[in-house]
């Protein structure tokens, strides 16, 4: 399938999908015209790129990680350590949003009846 096929059916940009695969996330091959062609199963690795981006997970983290989901007996040691200290460090980043949100309901609680 084109970019424009996969950006559609997977809801990510046109510029995402170019960046992803700078990054080495996913691959395509060139016609004779220089368009990218891309793998069916792209579509299901785009999802779940998206996905791991939107937890907060860097690309070359993501890189690392996606030969593991294909092949869990891949995963290294080193990997799993990378994989905690991310773990960690979302853990830290929502324990300090929910002390902001609990912040604002206290401001809001406050604030004169609307």
């Amino acid at each position: 399938m084109r970019i424009g096929e996969l950006s559609a059916a997977t809801g990510a940009s046109v510029p995402s999908l170019r960046h992803y695969e700078e990054r080495g996330l996913i691959e395509s091959v060139r016609t004779d015209a220089g368009q990218r062609i891309f793998a069916a199963p792209t579509i299901e690795r785009v999802v779940i790129i998206r996905r791991l981006i939107r937890v907060g997970l860097s690309t070359a983290t993501i890189r690392d990680v996606l030969p593991c989901l294909a092949d869990p007996d891949s995963q290294t040691t080193a990997l799993t350590l990378r994989l905690l200290a991310e773990r960690d460090r979302l853990t830290t980043e929502i324990d300090e949003r929910l002390e902001m949100r609990r912040a604002l309901d206290a401001v809001i609680e406050s604030a004169p009846q609307v």
